[in-house]
């Protein structure tokens, strides 16, 4: 792990060609090698070159997914996305809605899974025994 430099980016870019990536069918494949990018490397990604590399490296067309970064359908996609997040009163990840009610951060999975198992008349698993303890 490091500290990206810079730390604050221009967020439009790497969110818009993430919904290219996606749409290629490739939106985890990308956003996994971004975040490695972002936090493992320091790399500013939102740097052109940075995405290109990171479009090769998982078999995207790097040029296309430039393009779409600089792209204005691309950014007002991510502008509909964020006014959904606020919509909803998303600010931080990881974020969960189950039956209505926001979970939000590390600390509140516990809670989470305990209502998933609750609602399904499953025992709650003894989460400090095993606290990678998947719901299904």
């Amino acid at each position: 792990m490091c500290s990206p430099d810079p730390f604050d980016v221009d967020w439009i870019r790497p969110h818009a060609t993430f919904l290219w990536a996606q749409d290629m069918g490739k939106g985890i494949e990308f956003c996994l090698a971004m975040y490695m990018a972002r936090f493992s490397l320091g790399l500013d990604i939102s740097d052109e070159q940075n995405i290109r590399n990171i479009a090769k490296e998982i078999q995207l067309d790097a040029e296309d997914i430039v393009k779409a970064g600089n792209d204005k359908k691309f950014h007002q996609r991510f502008h509909d996305c964020r006014s959904i997040l606020s919509d909803r009163k998303i600010f931080g990840v990881p974020t969960f809605f189950y039956k209505d009610n926001l979970y939000w951060g590390n600390d509140r999975l516990e809670w989470l899974i305990r209502a998933i198992h609750e609602s399904h008349d499953m025992n709650v698993p003894d989460l400090y025994k095993d606290p990678l303890m998947w719901p299904f």
